[in-house]
Formats: structure tokens, C-alpha cells, sequence
């Protein structure tokens, strides 16, 4: 089993601990510094204190030697040997002789072993006292020396042998006639040497490998011996050592005697000096040091600890608050930093107050804002923005929650009639106007908390639950007869309104959502055919008659292609930055019985409910190649964009069509735009990807029409590699009134200049709504102030020109 230990350290102690240990690391090193000074110190004052007791005791036997001298040479004059012939002493000359070594001790201070007197020849006259020197061990060298000096003999015990020589003038010669030889035992000195001194003084002899101890005053002789057993000559002989005895820490240093010797041994001179109280001196000193050095560190870091509080304190408190603005609690956060305790000079922790306090304003502004915009959006994904009714997609989530209650109803569906007459002769910005008319009849006629929607264009639908179908007529009769009282002023001419409802009772003639619009779209063509400005209920047997009137459509259709029935009509779209005409789009017409061209809607609709709608493709294809290759030099730079239905665009073989039709024309296939709803292509987007890539590859570009009427739009634009996008013109006509509208166009615009597209819009019906589009970034701008649809191509400037077949 693992255990996983979770420590946290704080931002205080972590500062205290860096600090600590640099500060710890600075001590350590003055303390270490301290330390070696210390002992260097000490080290080099018992060097200069050795030499010191060095030069004091050759100073000693030096004075030692120098009184001898003065003493033979006053004492020799006075006994009379200076005349005295060489030979045995005289009766009288012994005598005085016996009585200068009896005064020795008095005057000198300590006693004389021995003394013995030699001639000139070096040979010995007589001696007095203990004849502790063999006479073998003093040598014609010795004895002749010029001056005073002083020798070393060790055997068991060590003496000092101080050899006088006695000299005397003889007319002008100097003559040496004796030498008086003192021999004194060496432990007679130690206690003058040790008092002068201060240190306790000891004799050795060295060999390879251990000591001898010869003389010492020191008492525990036993002690001093187990002290040199345990170093090394060659040890004690380089420097001295540190020993302890008695409790005491003493110093022990081996120093060459400033003596000649009389044999060939090596023998040392050793001092034991106490230094207890030194070392205790010096240890306190480095316990006062250490002592400083931590009570500095911890007043150092209490402190900064003192010092931090107050930061760090706030610190935290706004480290603490942040979690309050994941949960929106704003106004918390405002009041715990008003609350903080104020700092008498300003840092940076109340930068992080002010920048918190200021970062809670700010995101409670933005979540407002947000907010707004969220409740905007689901506004507008539920709502028409023109007549602020409920959109399509709601009304069939709402009714859908209705018909699971199982209980009667009747769906109503409106088409207004002849609507497109009104915007094709004064313009969008009027039939606007009436569609908002037309809504506020309707809620004028509805009660509040009536289903009530707009389905796009000119359709409109609206339930009503618990009523039958003769209560549903009697409201379809008012509808109809306010919707004709309205009356819309547009360009010299007074519009008015009229509209065809369709009604559909559940569940009797129909169970399902979908079987109800089509059942209600049914009943309301046969309004139409009934003569418009009315209303039907929905008939099995009209439906009958319904369906032969689409079939008479759709062979329409098949005869428009064969009979050449069809034709291309032009209208002009405007290149917002420069007012130049850069697109065109080519609209379908129908030439009728009596040769007049009129819409090809019906005709249109009924071929794709029948699946003849590619052939209608193919035939603006052509034709859209033919017109291309036809146009002067003055017009190679126009391009067209085509239409392509959801059938078209889903079937591999218009698609190899398509590709066999501008392959063998030889057309310039970047001067074609083809141009899809976003419905065909989500209906299969990766085949939709793939029929774009198949014509990219010929040079073909692409625009996606009715763009925005979805929320799906954007993850549309994501996935469709397409290069212009025609923004759908609910979002326009009402872009002087609305200011939503205005804020959604802005999006789409921003939205598609991200993924790098160009933008289009639609129904630009004056020169103010030009200007604002313009403002907003629109790239081009189609519209009767522009333009109106023309059999013929104008003079264009840039390369553009979008055609269509609807």
C-alpha cells in the first residue's frame, strides 16, 4: 500500500526558511570564520610563547654561564695561580680553593655537584665535591675551549657541565693557564628554570620509537610517562601537542636543548604549560559566538515573522475570497476587502485587494452582460425578431408538449396572399411592415397563451386546444376578415392584405405533429385554389384535386426544360467597400401559357417533390457556362454562382454531370460560385464535404445561402470548407429598428471573418440600411436599391457575379 502525504508549507514560513537558512548559512560561516581565527590565534600565541621560554632559557644558561666566568676568573686572581708554575696545586692554593667552592651555594643560588680544575695540558689537578662526571667524558676540545660554555651529559640523570677557561695577561700575551669545569645536576636548575619560566620543565632521550623520561619537578612522573608513551617521537619533535591531566588541558612541546652534548643521544627539553584557562577562554568566546548567532537568527527571523503577519495575512484573506467569484458571490468579495485592516504604507498585497475588488466588479459586470446576451440569444432561438412571435422551431417543441396531453384541438396555417407582389414592387423594408401588421392581428385576434408562431417568409401558424372545427372556422373568418382590414403605404400605393389558413383538427384528421402541418399546408393550397382570402378545412377528397394540381406542376416542369420554357434572370449585388457590382445573382423564371415570365416557385416546389429538380439544375448549369462564354472581353472577369438543391448536391451522378459539364466546356471554373442551404448539407455533411472537395478541385467555389436562420449555422461554418456566406434576410430588413438585430448581424459577421470567410447580405432596400450594413462589415449587399433582376448582365467592374436557381 501507498501512502501519499499531502504537506502544504506556507508562503510565510517559506520566506522565513529561505531567509533563515541564508542567514543560518551567514552565521555558520562567520561562526566557522570566528572559529579558525581563533585557533590560529591561539595557535601562533603558543608559538610565540615557546620561542618566548626558549630564548628565556638560553637567556638563563647564558646568565648561568656568564656568572660562573665571573666568579672563577675574581676567585682564580685572588688564590694566585696567575704566577704559579704548572703542577699539583700548593697546600695554600688548595686551600683557597676549598673555600671558593664552599661559597658556590651562597653565591649562585643553587648548588654545585662537582668542580674540577685542569692545567693548561688538560690535565687534572683535583676536584671537590661529587665526582659525578667521569673524567673519560671531557675532551681536550672541551677543555681548551676559548671562552665560557656550557656541554650536556645524560645518562640516567642529565648535569649541565660549564667549562671556565681561566686566562691571564703575560706582557702582551693572554694566556690560558686552567680550566674550572662546574658539573651541576640539570634537575637542580628546573625549579629557577619553571619559576622564571611558568611551565613545568622535563628531560628526555629519544630513540626511533619512544621516549626515556630522564629529569622532571613534576611529581606524577608515572602520569608524565603514560602522556609521552602514547606519541611518536617524530611526533612530538614537529609540533606540540595538546594533553590532559589532572583534569586540566596543558600543552606539551619537545624542544632541542641550546646545548652541545657529550655523547651522540638526542635528548629534548620538555615544558608542560597550563592552558586550561586559555582554552576555556577561547571556548567561551566560540560559545558566545554561537550564542550571538543564534539568538540573532531567531530575533532576525521573529521579525520578519512580525514583519510578514500583516502581508501575509492579507494575502490570504484574498486567496480565501476567489473561490467566491466561481460562485458569482460578488458582493462577498467587495465586502471582506472593505473589511481588510488597513496598512499604514501601502504594498503590494493592497495592489492584490485592489486588483481582486476590481477583477470581482468587472466579472460581475461581464456576467451580467452575459446574462443579457444568453437570455438574447434564447430569445432569439426561440422568436422571430421581425414580428417577436414565437419561430418555428418552438412552436413544434411546444405543440408537441400539447398533443401528449391527448386532448382536441386545431391547428391553423397561414400564407398570405400574393406577399411576394408587395416586396418585388415596394421593396422588403414594406412587406416587413405588413408581416409585423399581420402579427399584431394575430395577437390582437389570439388570446395571450395561444400557440402563436411565424414560420418563416410569409407563413404563419397558430393552435387552438379543446376547440372543434366549427369553432375553429369561426375563428379562421376573423382572422381572415382583420388580416383584409390592414392596409400598408408603400411607394405611391396603398397594400393591402389578404390571407389563405389551412385547418387541421387533432386527433381526427391527424395523430402526429408532422401529419398536422402537412395536412394544415394541404388545406391551406386549397384555400388558395379556392380563391384566396379565405380559409378550408382539410379535405381527404380537395386533397384529391390538390395532387393533380402538383402534378400539372411537375409536368410543367418536365415541358419548361424540353420546350426551352425556362429563363435566366440577373439581379446585381454590390461590393460594399468600393459601391462597385461584384456578384450577380441569377434568378429562374417561367414563361407561362400566354408567354408571360412569372416565378418559378410552384414549379420549383413541385419538382422536388417529384425528384425532377436535378434536370432543373443541370439546365441553369449549362446555361450559367454558356452565359459565361459568351460574355465580350470587356466582362471575362464575371463569375457566376449556381444554386445546387439538397437532391443534387446528395446524388453522385449530377455531381459526375456537373463535373463532365465544366470539364468539357473549357470554362474558367474559378468564375463559378455553387451556392447550398445549409439544410442539404447537414442532411449528410460528410457527403456534402466530399461534393465540395470534388468541385474545389476544379476550381469551383462555394457559398452557403441562408445562413443564421439556425443556431446549427456555426457548427456549419466550422465543418463546410465554403468561401462566402449569404446572411438570411430576417436578419436584415429590421436591422434600423431592432438594435438585437443589429448585435446578432454584428456576431454572424465576426463569426465568419474568424473562420475567413466573406459575408452577403440580403434584401438591402435603402440607402440607410446600406450604411449601417456597411458600418457593420458586411462584404457585399444585395437588394432592390441596388438592383432589380434583369434579363441581361450589366457592366460589372470586380470578378464576381452570384447566380441562383430559385
Amino acid at each position: 500500500m501507498k501512502w501519499a502525504f499531502n504537506f502544504r508549507l506556507g508562503l510565510s514560513w517559506k520566506i522565513v526558511g529561505l531567509l533563515g537558512f541564508l542567514i543560518l548559512v551567514l552565521f555558520a560561516t562567520y561562526a566557522y570564520l570566528n572559529h579558525r581565527n581563533l585557533n590560529n590565534y591561539f595557535a601562533l600565541e603558543r608559538q610565540n610563547q615557546s620561542q618566548l621560554r626558549n630564548a628565556q632559557l638560553e637567556g638563563m644558561l647564558a646568565s648561568m654561564l656568564e656568572q660562573l666566568q665571573v666568579l672563577s676568573q675574581n676567585r682564580l686572581s685572588q688564590v694566585g695561580l696567575n704566577g704559579s708554575d704548572e703542577g699539583p696545586l700548593t697546600d695554600e692554593s688548595y686551600q683557597a680553593m676549598s673555600s671558593f667552592w664552599s661559597g658556590l651555594r651562597n653565591n649562585l643560588g643553587y648548588s654545585v655537584d662537582s668542580l674540577m680544575l685542569f692545567d693548561s695540558r688538560a690535565r687534572f689537578l683535583d676536584s671537590w665535591g661529587y665526582q659525578t662526571l667521569p673524567l673519560d667524558k671531557l675532551s681536550q676540545d672541551m677543555l681548551f675551549t676559548p671562552t665560557a660554555k656550557n656541554y650536556l651529559h645524560c645518562s640516567k640523570e642529565c648535569y649541565l657541565v660549564a667549562v671556565v677557561p681561566y686566562r691571564f695577561s703575560s706582557g702582551l700575551a693572554v694566556v690560558q693557564r686552567y680550566s674550572l669545569v662546574y658539573v651541576i645536576k640539570f634537575n637542580q636548575l628546573m625549579p629557577v628554570m619553571e619559576t622564571k619560566l611558568g611551565s613545568m620543565l622535563f628531560t628526555v632521550r629519544a630513540d626511533k620509537d619512544s621516549f626515556e623520561l630522564l629529569e622532571a619537578a613534576y611529581k606524577k612522573r608515572g602520569a608524565l610517562k603514560e602522556l609521552l608513551n602514547q606519541w611518536h617521537p617524530s611526533q612530538l619533535a614537529l609540533e606540540p601537542v595538546m594533553v590532559e591531566m589532572d583534569d586540566r588541558a596543558l600543552e606539551m612541546r619537545l624542544s632541542s636543548l641550546p646545548l652541545a652534548v657529550t655523547n651522540q643521544e638526542s635528548f629534548y627539553i620538555g615544558s608542560l604549560v597550563d592552558i586550561d584557562g586559555t582554552m576555556k577562554a577561547v571556548q567561551n568566546a566560540q560559545r558566545n559566538n554561537l550564542l550571538f548567532s543564534v539568538g540573532s537568527l531567531v530575533l532576525l527571523l521573529g521579525s520578519l515573522l512580525v514583519v510578514l503577519k500583516g502581508p501575509l495575512f492579507r494575502v490570504r484573506k484574498v486567496i480565501g475570497l476567489l473561490p467566491l467569484l466561481a460562485q458569482s458571490r460578488y458582493r462577498d468579495v467587495h465586502n471582506e476587502i472593505s473589511t481588510l485592516p488597513k496598512m499604514r504604507f501601502s504594498d503590494e498585497t493592497d495592489d492584490l485587494a485592489n486588483a481582486t475588488y476590481q477583477l470581482a466588479d468587472q466579472l460581475e459586470n461581464m456576467e451580467k452582460e452575459l446574462t443579457h446576451r444568453a437570455e438574447e440569444l434564447e430569445w432569439l432561438a426561440s422568436h422571430d425578431s421581425l414580428t417577436r412571435l414565437i419561430n418555428r422551431r418552438q412552436f413544434e417543441i411546444l405543440l408537441r408538449q400539447q398533443l401528449m396531453k391527448h386532448e382536441r384541438g386545431c391547428l391553423f396555417f397561414i400564407d398570405l396572399d400574393n406577399f411576394k407582389y408587395i416586396n418585388d414592387y415596394s421593396g422588403h423594408n414594406v412587406g416587413d411592415r405588413m408581416l409585423r401588421a399581420v402579427s399584431g392581428a394575430l395577437e390582437q385576434v389570439l388570446s395571450p397563451n395561444v400557440l402563436c408562431a411565424r414560420f418563416g417568409g410569409d407563413e404563419f401558424a397558430f393552435y387552438l386546444p379543446g376547440v372543434d372545427t366549427e369553432l375553429a372556422e369561426m375563428v379562421a373568418a376573423r382572422v381572415v376578415r382583420v388580416v383584409s382590414q390592414l392596409r400598408i403605404g408603400g411607394k405611391e400605393q396603398l397594400h393591402s392584405a389578404s390571407a389563405s389558413i389551412g385547418i387541421v383538427a387533432y386527433p381526427e384528421q391527424g395523430d402526429s405533429l408532422d401529419e398536422l402541418l402537412a395536412h394544415a399546408d394541404l388545406a391551406m393550397y386549397q384555400a388558395k385554389q379556392q380563391g384566396k382570402n379565405c380559409y378550408s378545412l382539410y379535405q381527404r377528397e380537395s386533397i384529391k384535386d390538390d395532387k393533380r394540381q402538383r402534378g400539372y406542376w411537375l409536368e410543367q416542369a418536365r415541358r419548361a426544360v424540353d420546350q426551352e420554357r425556362l429563363q435566366l434572370v440577373f439581379q446585381p449585388i454590390q461590393e460594399m467597400s468600393d459601391g462597385s457590382t461584384s456578384h450577380y445573382e441569377v434568378l429562374l423564371r417561367f414563361q407561362d401559357e400566354s408567354n408571360r415570365l412569372v416565378s418559378a416557385y410552384p414549379l420549383i416546389v413541385a419538382a422536388e417533390e417529384g425528384g425532377y429538380i436535378s434536370r432543373i439544375d443541370l439546365f441553369v448549369i449549362e446555361n450559367a457556362v454558356q452565359t459565361l462564354l459568351g460574355l465580350p472581353a470587356s466582362q471575362q472577369h464575371v463569375s457566376l454562382s449556381i444554386n445546387l438543391s439538397g437532391r443534387s448536391f446528395a446524388d453522385q451522378r449530377v455531381m459526375r454531370q456537373i463535373e463532365k459539364i465544366l470539364t468539357a466546356s473549357r470554362v474558367d471554373c474559378r468564375r463559378l460560385i455553387f451556392e447550398i442551404t445549409e439544410t442539404a448539407a447537414l442532411n449528410n455533411l460528410t457527403l456534402a464535404c466530399e461534393a465540395i472537395a470534388r468541385l474545389k478541385a476544379l476550381g469551383c467555389r462555394f457559398a452557403l445561402d441562408d445562413f443564421g436562420v439556425g443556431f446549427s449555422s456555426f457548427h456549419t461554418l466550422k465543418e463546410l470548407p465554403v468561401d462566402f456566406i449569404k446572411i438570411d434576410g430576417s436578419f436584415v430588413r429590421e436591422l434600423l429598428n431592432k438594435p438585437s438585430d443589429r448585435v446578432f448581424v454584428k456576431a454572424l459577421v465576426e463569426i465568419a471573418g474568424h473562420f475567413g470567410y466573406q459575408t452577403i447580405a440580403e434584401y438591402v432596400e435603402n440607402a440607410a440600411l446600406y450604411e449601417v450594413l456597411k458600418e457593420l462589415g458586411i462584404d457585399y449587399g444585395q437588394g432592390y436599391f441596388i438592383g432589380k433582376p434583369g434579363p441581361m448582365l450589366h457592366s460589372v467592374q470586380p470578378a464576381l457575379v452570384e447566380v441562383t436557381a430559385s
